[in-house]
C-alpha cells in the first residue's frame, strides 16, 4: 500500500490533502501516474480532495476522482526550494529524499499555520491558491505521520 509522507488537514481535521515525495529531478509520465494511481487507490475512501506528488523540479496535483491517465496540474518547485533550502547550492540536484520532505513540509505547514502567506510570484503557492486547496487547509494542520 502506498503510504504518503504527509497528509494536510483542514481546520475541521479533515484529511485535505495526501503528498507523497519523489526526489527525482524528474519523473516521466508514466511514473507519476503510477504513483498517482497508487495513493488513490490506498485512499479512496479518505476525505482528501486533492493528491500531491512533489519532486524536485515541480509539483503534480489532482484532484480526487480524477480519471487514469488525467494530467495534472503543475507548478515549479524552484522558488521554494530557493527560499526553504538557500544554504545548499542547487538544490534541485543535490536534495535528498529526507531534505526534499523537510523543505516541503515547512513550506506546507507555513501556509497552513499562517506564517507565510501564498506569493504572487511562486508558482507552488499559486497553484494552491488557484486549485482551491490553500483555503482548505488554511488554519489546519501538516502531518508526517508515516516516518518510520
Amino acid at each position: 500500500m502506498a503510504q504518503p509522507d504527509i497528509i494536510v488537514y483542514s481546520p475541521e481535521n479533515k484529511p485535505t490533502l495526501i503528498v507523497q515525495i519523489k526526489a527525482i529531478k524528474e519523473g516521466k509520465p508514466d511514473e507519476l501516474e503510477r504513483t498517482r494511481q497508487a495513493l488513490m487507490d490506498a485512499y479512496r475512501s479518505s476525505e482528501a480532495s486533492h493528491y500531491l506528488v512533489i519532486q524536485r523540479n515541480g509539483i503534480f496535483l489532482w484532484k480526487k476522482g480524477a480519471a487514469a491517465g488525467t494530467l495534472p496540474e503543475h507548478a515549479s518547485l524552484k522558488s521554494v526550494l530557493r527560499e526553504y533550502a538557500a544554504s545548499i547550492s542547487d538544490p534541485e540536484l543535490s536534495l535528498r529524499r529526507d531534505g526534499l520532505e523537510m523543505v516541503v513540509r515547512s513550506w506546507l505547514d507555513d501556509l497552513t499555520i499562517g506564517i507565510r502567506s501564498p506569493k504572487s510570484n511562486v508558482e507552488a503557492d499559486q497553484l494552491l491558491v488557484s486549485s482551491g486547496i490553500y483555503k482548505e487547509i488554511r488554519d489546519g494542520r501538516v502531518e508526517s505521520e508515516f516516518q518510520q
